[in-house]
């Protein structure tokens, strides 16, 4: 198996990310560090490195160098106190600041869902899966962003890691490498992975807590197309047209 990696998408979605992360978190405290997942594709053994806001430099070396090494790499939509230490990613009460939530788009699994949201980044994991990042407009605390991604997860009908404060995600333009049981079923393709929009939305976090509650109220009618791909998100560009703007722990994301 071999794949390309996309140094270029690498270094874009770090620096979004990374930046994003900075200006949202700035003066609200301590700000923590990001962290970065490696795991190789037949282990289940996640193992973290982490960043200050600014290396990006850094984030963007090790990003490349464990994907060139047949790693899968991801991110989290928060930070981590910065004196966590060791092979664990930290919990929910070790997270210092959740700037994003993440909506996990799996077709593979049936698990597309019914989102109409418009997100921040769409990132498309492989052929038909996504992973929809919801961008805030101010850095939220744990508790907070946890009823935020509850209620994300219960509206969208998409995978169960959505919204998953803990949850990491992958960093668009790695090669997704598939996992022993993916490999086991048949699907032994290295799939490239890239951003496929980037629209420049950020939520405030009371806004997408009740986007999503709405849409969970008026939840689509029963055999309704499933609606994760960039181009069914943007169908709610006229609902979603509040603000302009602008960008122990599970197991990774792995569409």
């Amino acid at each position: 198996m071999s794949a390309q990696v996309d140094e270029a998408t690498v270094r874009q979605f770090i620096e979004i990310i990374a930046a994003h992360a900075r200006q949202v978190i700035n003066g609200a405290g301590p700000p923590g560090v990001l962290q970065l997942s490696r795991l190789n594709p037949l282990d289940e053994r996640l193992v973290p490195s982490r960043f200050t806001l600014d290396d990006v430099e850094s984030m963007v070396r090790t990003a490349v160098g464990d994907a060139l090494a047949g790693h899968n790499v991801y991110i989290e939509g928060r930070t981590v106190r910065a004196d966590l230490r060791g092979a664990q990613r930290g919990g929910l009460e070790d997270t210092a600041w959740v700037w994003g939530l993440v909506v996990d788009c799996d077709a593979d699994k049936g698990k597309a869902g019914n989102v109409t949201v418009r997100p921040s980044i769409v990132v498309e994991t492989s052929p038909g899966n996504f992973h929809l990042w919801y961008l805030f407009t101010r850095a939220i605390p744990a508790d907070q962003a946890k009823v935020i991604g509850d209620a994300i997860r219960a509206s969208a009908g998409a995978d169960q890691d959505t919204g998953v404060i803990t949850q990491c995600y992958r960093v668009a333009g790695t090669p997704n490498f598939p996992s022993a049981a993916k490999q086991a079923r048949g699907r032994i393709t290295v799939e490239a992975t890239r951003i496929t929009e980037q629209t420049g939305r950020l939520w405030d976090p009371d806004e997408l807590l009740k986007a999503f509650s709405t849409t969970s109220m008026a939840a689509a009618p029963t055999g309704a197309p499933a609606c994760c791909s960039p181009s069914c998100s943007r169908v709610s560009a006229r609902a979603a047209s509040a603000r302009p703007a602008m960008p122990a722990a599970r197991g990774c994301s792995n569409p």
